[in-house]
């Protein structure tokens, strides 16, 4: 077998909940649109100054808010993988994002939040085969072995926005996260029962994140960084293997299973990561984004084995445009697919394997509910690529439904009647 062993060797579920093979190798996992906004324009955001974004692309974005609003953001990934001509499908169903913002006047705006920044959850079994010889019975053990991975980020976010100069907002968070793995790899022997190699990493880490943005009538963008502190991180590894023990007449064997636990603190420290954004408004019809961003992998560190760290990590930039068109955002009493957002937008994403990349395009629309609200729903195809597996193909498709809401936002009318 080559370097994807076994990966179309899987079980017979049909809906495993994964995403992505390659992923497993990559911090946390693979990542996914910040918000229904980006998910629907190509992954752009940075430089966007709607409300609704709370600071989930920066924290100086909190600067253009002057009204409590919320947001929660679900997705749906859909991924294919194949090799030689075969193929298997997963689907992964989770909320991607939680945010509230509440202004406080003069003293700026302060925003909550949770968000599933990255994840993956990949498994496969092989078909029932020979195992081994049983030296004392003389006998074939058969069974089948499976290996799986889970591993995310997860964030829980406070921050701070001030509008104090227009084309200079500030904005700080901090920001609480909790990075895992969790490696699983099994022998199941018929009649018998079976081994396994559990390991389980835990980080709970901090991370400060700050950033500015600015807009005028045409124009609007935002820089931000997030910068990880290093800390520890735990792993626990427990393995339940074949032993054997001797007889009162010490002639004969008999296998039985044994646990074997062991825990160990290592330093972690993830990699920093940086964007810019920026959007320019035309007309009060068309919104034009284009957003670029830096994973510095090669700043990430660890002293742990490779269980904390699947591989060396690469520099990762990823790349974004898209564009939203509103027919008739000037009008006092516009029909209703004339308030509605149409949107679009492609993106480019260096992984941080060498060798990695993805490429995607999507749509999407923005509903307006009532006068103060919007569901965004946004839908994106795309395919993930990897030199080191190259028989091996994905891809994927992700749908998500965000709701956003809050008070009715002041705006100056574009004409006076």
């Amino acid at each position: 077998m080559n370097k994807a062993t076994g990966i179309l060797l899987l079980a017979s579920t049909v809906m495993v909940s994964a995403q992505s093979l390659m992923g497993m190798r990559y911090p946390g996992g693979v990542s996914s649109s910040k918000t229904g906004f980006s998910s629907r324009m190509g992954g752009t955001g940075t430089g966007s100054s709607e409300p609704y974004l709370l600071m989930a692309h920066t924290p100086s974005n909190l600067g253009n808010i002057n009204q409590s609003v919320y947001t929660l953001k679900l997705g749906l990934d859909f991924t294919r993988v194949s090799e030689n001509g075969s193929s298997v499908d997963f689907a992964r169903l989770v909320p991607d994002l939680v945010g509230f913002a509440f202004p406080l006047g003069n003293a700026g705006t302060f925003g909550v939040g949770f968000s599933k920044e990255r994840g993956n959850d990949y498994y496969y079994k092989t078909p029932e085969r020979d195992l081994a010889i049983n030296p004392i019975a003389q006998d074939t053990l058969r069974g089948w072995t499976g290996y799986s991975r889970k591993t995310g980020i997860t964030v829980w976010e406070a921050g701070w926005g001030h509008s104090a100069i227009k084309l200079l907002r500030p904005g700080l968070s901090y920001r609480r996260f909790y990075y895992s793995v969790e490696d699983f790899k099994s022998t199941k022997m018929a009649n018998f029962g079976g081994t396994g190699d559990s390991i389980d990493v835990r980080q709970a880490g901090n991370s400060l994140r700050g950033g500015i943005s600015g807009s005028t009538k045409k124009f609007s963008y935002g820089i931000t960084a997030t910068y990880n502190f290093e800390g520890d991180v735990t792993v626990n590894r427990t393995v339940t293997d074949i032993d054997t023990i001797n007889t009162k007449s010490g002639t004969n064997y008999i296998p039985h299973l044994v646990n074997k636990e062991t825990d160990s603190t290592y330093q972690l420290r993830l990699a920093p990561v940086g964007a810019i954004g920026v959007a320019l408004h035309p007309s009060e019809k068309l919104t034009v984004g284009v957003d670029a961003s830096m994973e510095f992998g090669e700043q990430a560190w660890t002293n742990g084995p490779k269980e904390v760290f699947y591989t060396n990590y690469q520099n990762a930039l990823s790349v974004s445009a898209g564009a939203e068109f509103i027919p008739a955002p000037e009008l006092i009493a516009p029909r209703y697919f004339e308030k509605i957002r149409y949107s679009g937008g492609a993106r480019f994403s260096q992984l941080p394997v060498a060798g990695d990349y993805e490429f995607a395009i999507n749509t999407g629309l923005g509903l307006p509910v009532g006068t103060s609200g919007l569901i965004d729903l946004g839908f994106e195809g795309g395919i993930r690529r990897c030199d080191d597996l190259s028989d091996v193909k994905e891809n994927f498709f992700k749908f998500s439904l965000t709701t956003s809401g809050g008070k009715a936002w002041k705006k100056k009318p574009a004409q006076v009647y």
